[in-house]
This record gives C-alpha cells, structure tokens and sequence, in this order.
C-alpha cells in the first residue's frame, strides 16, 4: 500500500487512527476566534492533531496578566502579538501547516473578513461578549 502521509511528526496519529483519516484532517481547514485561555489550549492541541490549515484570530498582545492562563504566555513573550506569537509556535510545530494570522478585534463591521476563506470547523474562544453577539 502506498503511504498517503510523508510527515513523520504524524506517525504516531497514523497508527492510531489510519493513513486516510491522518490525510482527511491534513486537509481541514479550522477558523479559531480567540487565542487566549481556551483557545491557545485548543489550537495547541488541534495543531498537533494534524489539522492542515488554520485561521486564527485575536486583536491582543501577552501580557503579564496572562503567564498563569495561557498558554503562549511567557517572559519572553509579553508584549507580542498573539497571533504572530501563534503561527510561529504552530510552524515550528508542523512546518507544513498553513496559518493565517488576523490581529483584529472582531466587531460587527469587520466580522466578514474571518469569512473570505473557506472553514470547515469554527470554535469561538473569545471572551468579548459584542464580539460573541456579532
């Protein structure tokens, strides 16, 4: 049989669930809205699940206030901006993994912009309530 997947970061996943499935996730793309407290966990963890392509969104930077929730939270990151901070950890994660990075706060006005890309899977994270409502 020939093997559908060449990354070997994923090879443990292989075996545990199959080439195919491995293959069908590599091509998933997956919208995250918020990348603090739950949504860093959740796109940690997505990541190394292989999923293939993510749009992730947040408007913040680390802060201080951040280091005993979160998961990019780190001396040396304070200050950053999360979603670059993001597709950095994720590309050295799995190189392969497309990212898109939006530093937005969502709002009624530029909601449309996490919608110009095709998403399979949509997980709101955010904790701003109008951001919820829009």
């Amino acid at each position: 049989m020939k093997k559908v997947m060449q990354v070997q970061e994923l090879s443990r996943l292989e075996l545990l669930v199959g080439e195919e499935k491995v293959q069908k996730l590599r091509e998933k793309t997956v919208l995250i809205l918020g990348l603090g407290g739950v949504g860093g966990y959740v796109l940690e963890m997505l990541a190394r699940s292989g999923i293939g392509k993510f749009i992730i969104v947040d408007g913040d930077i680390v802060d201080r206030s951040n280091i005993n929730r979160q998961i990019i939270a780190l001396e040396n990151t304070i200050g950053e901006d999360k979603v670059k901070m993001w597709k950095n950890r994720i590309q050295d994660i799995l190189p392969s993994t497309k990212v898109i990075a939006i530093k937005e706060t969502i709002t009624e006005e530029n909601i449309h912009t996490i919608f110009e890309y095709p998403i399979d899977y949509a997980i709101d994270a955010c904790d701003t309530v109008t951001t919820k409502f829009a």
